[in-house]
Parts: structure tokens; C-alpha cells; sequence
């Protein structure tokens, strides 16, 4: 399950994949996807199709990245903290 493609990155969004946490919940990497509704809104979801839990952010405008890339990195520690430590 973890050989499947992972969802391609948004186009000219202004957030690295690279500077994103794991998923908490299954040590995934994380994705950046395009809200299925909102036009220019993204969010950000584990990119792990096995993941049991699936956490995804809140959709924000592409122009407030950094507060998305905040809310994602800056979520409780999970069970894989200890695994993937948080980047000084």
C-alpha cells in the first residue's frame, strides 16, 4: 500500500512538501493538495493512503501558507515523535 503514487503538489503553491512534519499518526509524509471546493484554497493531509487516521488542515487561501504550514507542524506530538523529531 505505501508503493502507491503519492497526490501530485499543487502548481504554484508556495509551500514545500520538504518542510513539513510527518503525520502523526502513521509517520507518512505529508502532502499538499488542492481543496476539492475551493478554488484557491489548500490544505495539507497525510499522504499516506494506509494512514488509519488521515488528518487533514482546515483549507486556507494559497497565500497563507505559512499559517498552514504552522497549524500542520505545530499539532500535538504524536506517537511517531519520537521517530521523527521536529527540525530545529
Amino acid at each position: 500500500m505505501l508503493d502507491e503514487p503519492r497526490a501530485p503538489a499543487v502548481p504554484g503553491a508556495v509551500l514545500d512538501e520538504d518542510t513539513l512534519r510527518p503525520c502523526p499518526f502513521c509517520g507518512g509524509r505529508a502532502a499538499v493538495e488542492r481543496h476539492p471546493w475551493m478554488e484557491d484554497a489548500i490544505r495539507i493531509t497525510c499522504g499516506n493512503p494506509a494512514c488509519p487516521i488521515t488528518p487533514v488542515t482546515e483549507p486556507l487561501l494559497a497565500c497563507y501558507a505559512t499559517e498552514l504550514r504552522a497549524a500542520w507542524n505545530g499539532r500535538h506530538e504524536g506517537p511517531f515523535a519520537l521517530l521523527h523529531p521536529a527540525s530545529p
